[in-house]
């Protein structure tokens, strides 16, 4: 779905605009990426293709944090893809 998305012009970096989402009763989206969720759900294979595509890679978490896609990674223990970040310029 993401390869069509992309291929068809969808925007790599838009933020979810929800504030609850239903799936899981307290828990908040509003103002995260594709590639965070990708890799809040360690999905490396979708974390790398979004980072090819153009995702942000030092985009925050949540707005007026200083939390970091690097940061989700690390607190994940995803250890690979947090390497692979930092090669592509997160901080």
């Amino acid at each position: 779905m993401i390869k069509y998305l992309v291929e068809h012009g969808a925007d790599i970096n838009i933020e979810y605009k929800i504030s609850e989402c239903r799936r899981e009763p307290g828990c908040y989206y509003d103002g995260i990426t594709p590639l965070i969720i990708a890799i809040r759900d360690r999905n490396e294979s979708k974390s790398k293709y979004l980072v090819e595509h153009g995702a942000n890679v030092n985009d925050l978490k949540y707005p007026g944090s200083d939390y970091t896609i690097l940061s989700v990674a690390v607190n994940n223990g995803n250890n690979t893809i947090a390497d692979y970040l930092i090669k592509h310029g997160a901080q």
